[in-house]
């Protein structure tokens, strides 16, 4: 750590970005995968875990809560949103990638399936959802520059529709998209 801190953080994190960045490319191109377009429109991938949230039973439905909480956006805002819901561990790495291409937002649990963030076109936005003692700095997912994160924690689940419209609003403006 001593030897870490006497370099610029800022150069760590871009060498970790691009490594990232490198790697993502490499396993898409392996992948036959590189042809996926940019996402045209708003889709929200949310892939669960199987075995459910860290003791969060309220958090176990995040399918069904991310669902809702799109139905209220689009009523507001007059714009369709598609929402995805997978089950990793019941998929290919290309099945899985192939989701993540076609996403403007991910929301997930933090941990394990927020990665599916990594295989993303440039401009998404996750919202990864987690206890307070998990959601540390720094997170590799923050060095990323593939996407922007959120975090949140398990409590502030009712503001789900908060963290969510931010997240479209910031896909929709990378992504070019029209929100109204």
């Amino acid at each position: 750590m001593g030897q870490s801190s006497a370099f610029s953080l800022e150069s760590l994190d871009l060498h970790r970005s691009v490594l990232i960045r490198k790697a993502r490319d490499n396993i898409i191109n392996h992948l036959n995968l590189a042809h996926i377009p940019r996402p045209r429109v708003q889709r929200i991938l949310v892939p669960m875990k199987s075995l459910g949230f860290q003791g969060y039973p309220n958090i176990s439905n995040l399918c069904e809560l991310v669902y809702e909480s799109a139905a209220r956006i689009s009523q507001l805002r007059y714009f369709d949103i598609e929402v995805v819901c997978s089950l990793p561990v019941n998929q290919t790495v290309s099945e899985q990638v192939n989701d993540s291409r076609r996403a403007t937002v991910i929301v997930a649990e933090h941990g394990t399936v927020s990665y599916a963030s990594l295989y993303t076109h440039d401009g998404a936005v996750l919202v990864s959802i987690g206890s307070r003692d998990i959601l540390k700095e720094p997170q590799v997912l923050l060095f990323t520059a593939i996407f922007q994160t959120f975090y949140m924690v398990y409590e502030e689940i009712s503001d789900l529709d908060r963290y969510v419209i931010m997240a479209l609003d910031i896909a929709a403006r990378n992504f070019g998209i029209e929100n109204p």
